[in-house]
């Protein structure tokens, strides 16, 4: 009964403050209080639900709900505010409008090993520290003896309420900023996706390999080519040059004029006279026969 009558009275006084000077303040979980003890810190379990309750921001307003992990010193020294500076830190809910409760399943992607100390703040869009921010509190494992990973991650079922109606929504708590206001750059969410590698060659690869070996065989051919046809010149001015020294015989077109007439033409031998060179006549080895 107690605690329904404390929450009616700090919402009239948010009431009474006006919208204009208006600050939103943690209901439930209690907004912090530095007479709270270390030894009367709460204790939050890994899976279970926590109904978080506060009085409403300025209408219009974008809020989110973020939890900051602490470690011993800064938890001994914290005064219940966080800077715009401050980080890292894991959106709870993010960017709700007219929204004064929310149902958190308590999770975290922060190693408990490091430190098991948090706190949940309150942060209005465009603001520089936050509103309001719960005492520090201890998160444990599920079982007993057991740290989550890292990398272990838990969904959370949220309704958020207004005045005049109630929305249930679905939140992840598993997107983390450091040294970013919480409601000043919009919604972000890291997302990853893994891609397995297709064992195999890509379609591009095995297209290269074809035209590669495409290129080898024309080249090997264009190279036989050349190859042949330079051994098919030597050969033919080799035999030009035996028929050059040997002679030859060449046989006139057939027309009226030459029908019949044949030539033969042999080396003639060089003979001296008086010292200088001569051709000796052809004689018998020069002949014209008229058919």
């Amino acid at each position: 009964m107690r605690p329904h009558i404390l929450t009616a009275l700090a919402a009239l006084a948010a009431v009474a403050l006006g919208p204009a000077d208006a600050r939103m303040q943690f209901l439930s979980p209690p907004a912090f209080n530095s007479t709270n003890k270390v030894a009367t810190r709460a204790v939050r379990t890994l899976g279970t639900a926590l109904e978080l309750e506060w009085t409403p921001a300025k209408q219009g307003k974008k809020l989110s709900a973020v939890l900051y992990q602490l470690n011993a010193t800064r938890a001994a020294t914290f005064d219940g505010v966080f800077h715009y500076t401050e980080g890292p830190f894991e959106f709870i809910t993010h960017d709700q409008v007219d929204a004064t409760s929310f149902t958190w399943v308590v999770g975290t992607t922060r190693n408990l090993g490091a430190s098991p100390l948090f706190s949940i703040a309150l942060w209005e869009e465009g603001a520089l520290d936050t509103d309001s921010a719960t005492d520090v509190f201890t998160i444990v494992a599920s079982r007993a003896g057991t740290t989550p990973s890292p990398t272990d991650t838990s969904s959370s079922t949220s309704s958020s309420t207004s005045s005049s109606t109630t929305a249930s929504s679905t939140a992840s708590t598993t997107t983390s900023n450091t040294g970013v206001s919480p409601t000043g750059s919009g919604s972000a969410a890291a997302a990853t996706t893994d891609q397995g590698n297709s064992g195999g060659l890509s379609t591009g690869a095995a297209v290269g390999v074809t035209l590669g070996v495409v290129s080898g065989v024309v080249l090997f051919a264009a190279v036989g080519w050349w190859l042949g046809r330079r051994q098919l010149r030597a050969r033919r001015q080799e035999e030009g040059g035996d028929m050059i020294r040997g002679g030859y015989t060449r046989d006139l077109p057939s027309t009226k004029e030459n029908q019949g007439q044949a030539y033969y033409y042999a080396s003639q031998p060089v003979g001296e006279l008086g010292g200088d060179h001569a051709l000796e006549a052809p004689g018998e080895s020069y002949r014209h026969e008229m058919m």
